[in-house]
């Protein structure tokens, strides 16, 4: 019988109400799948329930990539992308009907800026192609024998064949590497599937409603089966809640206050030059609902408007990593904060939290997380509604205030950020956060 058919759901959810299981997994996403997958092939009892559709929260909406988290090179977070480009290669090897590469286009042009993401960011584009090609060398290096094609330089010509729509003007040439892509619901159903004919009891349209207890550990939970509309306990050892971003309401149904923080994440890739976001007419808002740590403060504490929730946390990193302060923060953090504050922030390299940031004037407001999308909303839609010119020419005036702008403190930055490359502080920094120690410096 086919495990995930409507006849096996019948039966599976009579076995949910009487047998006694090892493993629960509450969540049918990609995750829930693969704990259920990874404890039946152990040979444990599992039973797994999902209250709506398997896959049918962030599992179905992925960016359908199967990636080796080339975006972690810059960072030197080599671990995570040694493990992500192994999983890649396992997944096309052994599944080629759900993971199938997927090449991509890198283009390099003249006088083009270099990745955010790179420690040191010369003003220049000299050397750029160079520094491209011998990370592409590193992520093909780190899949070993599981990777899944190997990178290479194309031509300016070869590229707008193959993407004709890319601006032509100023193009040099490109690099071809690849990655993988995969249909994200159907991974999920089949590692599903996989763990039922392992053993696994899976139902969807099972929802947790609550859970029972013995002394000192919880021990079952109560399910509601939707369509039936029936309610009965499931049994288990073990609960694990895989849940995802619904992780924090199923751990509230325990009674107990909740261990698990959840801050849900949505992306969305806006591409603008830095000194232009600042120059934009009409006022920008930022919303900051996690960790905002170095680029990312200063991308933050560059917009007008500065909204934090209570769990935002604010760091300028920095100085931990034998960097020159970059992404506008020379210019931002003195206008915010005064100068000697500023200086604290850059060169201690704390972390402060949301009351904090509030108290020293680093962000306009500071509300709570239940609240945090609401009011940001109504401050948008605030911002909208009043007069376009009046709002641009207000903010040009307080702009130009100040005497440097914000491109010439940008340039000033990639500067020192170029001088920084050639010392061996940096290098030193950079390799004691690969090894995780404490780094060495000699002040050359």
């Amino acid at each position: 019988m086919e495990p995930l058919a409507a006849t096996a759901r019948t039966a599976y959810v009579e076995r949910l109400a009487q047998d006694q299981f090892d493993v629960l997994v509450i969540g049918g996403g990609i995750t829930g799948a693969g704990v259920a997958l990874d404890a039946a092939a152990r040979g444990y009892r599992v039973a797994l329930v999902e209250k709506v559709d398997f896959a049918s929260g962030t599992s179905s909406k992925s960016t359908k990539l199967a990636h080796g988290g080339i975006r972690y090179l810059p960072q030197f977070d080599l671990a995570m992308v040694h493990e992500a480009l192994v999983e890649r290669g396992l997944m096309v090897r052994h599944a080629p009907f759900l993971v199938r590469p997927q090449p991509f286009v890198l283009p390099v042009y003249e006088h083009m800026r270099w990745p955010s993401g790179l420690p040191v960011r010369p003003p220049t584009d000299f050397g750029l192609g160079f520094v491209l090609d011998i990370g592409l060398w590193m992520y093909d290096l780190m899949a070993g024998r599981l990777n899944i094609g190997r990178h290479k330089s194309i031509s300016a010509k070869e590229t707008l064949r193959l993407a004709p729509t890319l601006r032509s003007t100023g193009l040099k040439k490109a690099f071809l590497y690849y990655d993988a892509q995969t249909n994200d619901a159907q991974l999920t159903v089949t590692v599903l599937r996989t763990a039922a004919q392992f053993g696994a009891v899976v139902t969807n349209y099972t929802e947790v409603t609550g859970f029972t207890r013995a002394p000192g550990k919880l021990n079952g939970a109560v399910v509601r089966d939707v369509l039936a509309n029936q309610e009965f306990t499931v049994s288990a050892r073990h609960i694990i809640n895989a849940s995802g971003v619904f992780a924090e309401q199923v751990a509230a149904l325990t009674g107990e206050e909740s261990k698990a923080t959840v801050e849900p994440s949505k992306g969305i890739h806006l591409v603008v030059a830095r000194e232009r976001l600042h120059q934009l007419a009409k006022p920008t808002i930022a919303a900051v609902n996690g960790v905002a740590a170095g680029a990312g403060c200063n991308l933050a504490l560059g917009c007008d408007v500065i909204i934090a929730s209570e769990r935002a946390r604010f760091s300028e990193i920095f100085s931990k990593r034998g960097l020159v302060v970059d992404f506008g923060g020379s210019w931002v953090l003195p206008r915010l904060v005064g100068m000697h504050r500023a200086k604290e922030l850059v060169l201690l390299a704390d972390v402060i939290d949301a009351t904090e940031a509030e108290r020293i004037g680093l962000v306009n407001r500071v509300v709570a997380h239940d609240q945090f999308e609401t009011v940001v909303k109504e401050i948008a839609t605030r911002l909208a509604n009043m007069a376009p010119l009046a709002l641009a020419a207000s903010k040009r005036l307080l702009d130009q205030s100040f005497g440097v702008s914000m491109a010439e403190a940008l340039d000033a930055e990639n500067t020192a950020q170029a001088l920084m490359a050639t010392t061996n502080d940096t290098r030193e920094a950079i390799l004691a956060f690969l090894e995780r120690r404490e780094p060495r410096f000699t002040g050359s």
